[in-house]
């Protein structure tokens, strides 16, 4: 399925898809706080522009790279394509399901929020990378049932990271370089040895747990501001 140009108005709700192809939109897609469906379970999403929505759900077998300025983002990658998301402004992120490659999502001028857990999608580990100058939240456990490969929270020094769901699980390295908090009792491990970094100030009134035959490094203060119940 290819759309060169797609009239478009704020509110609308427009569903693109194919069960076996690949859905092309070259045209900009913009509905204001409407919704957007893209479906292509079985092939690939190219879009040559920006989406606008207040939700974009989308399914897609392959490679996914997304520009967005919308509310909420509903994923499903069916395939082995890695998932990468540049986003303007604030996003909540209620699902992500990813069966392939590596998540990426970048986030400028404004916070995102997963408000449910992440796993990888089976026994095969996935690297999830998060940069944002807001605040990154992580409302549910991060690989509680599969493994995820690695974590990464900006690689700067840029914005802050919310920890609130209880336990983050990697094979390999996780790093935090913002300041962080903690939400949530919080256990920390790496299953594979990996360094679990904290680049910045480390603060909340929660008991740490830190599970790794790697390095562990606090960089910065620790309950500077918030003393931690144990670590």
């Amino acid at each position: 399925l290819s759309v060169v140009e797609l009239p478009t108005n704020p509110g609308d709700t427009i569903r693109l898809g194919s069960d076996t192809k690949s859905v092309v939109v070259v045209s900009e897609l913009n509905v204001g706080t409407g919704t957007i469906y893209l479906d292509a379970p079985l092939g690939g999403i190219a879009l040559g522009s920006k989406v606008t929505a207040g939700l974009l759900d989308v399914s897609s077998k392959n490679e996914l790279t997304l520009t967005t300025d919308i509310d909420k983002l509903v994923v499903d990658m069916t395939g082995n394509g890695a998932l990468t998301v540049s986003q303007t402004g604030n996003l909540v992120i209620p699902h992500l399901q990813v069966a392939g490659g590596d998540v990426t999502f970048d986030v400028q001028g404004g916070n995102i929020t997963f408000t449910t857990t992440v796993n990888s999608f089976d026994t095969t580990a996935r690297a999830l990378t998060v940069n944002s100058n807001g605040v990154t939240t992580f409302g549910g456990a991060l690989g509680a049932l599969h493994a995820l490969s690695s974590l990464t929270t900006d690689a700067g020094t840029a914005g802050s990271v919310a920890i609130n769901g209880g336990s983050v699980t990697t094979t390999g390295a996780q790093s935090y370089g913002e300041a962080a908090t903690l939400g949530a009792a919080t256990t920390l491990t790496s299953i594979g040895s990996g360094a679990i970094t904290f680049g910045n100030t480390l603060n909340g009134a929660q008991t740490l747990a830190v599970n790794t035959s790697g390095v562990t490094t606090f960089s910065g203060a620790v309950g500077g501001t918030t003393a931690l119940t144990s670590v």
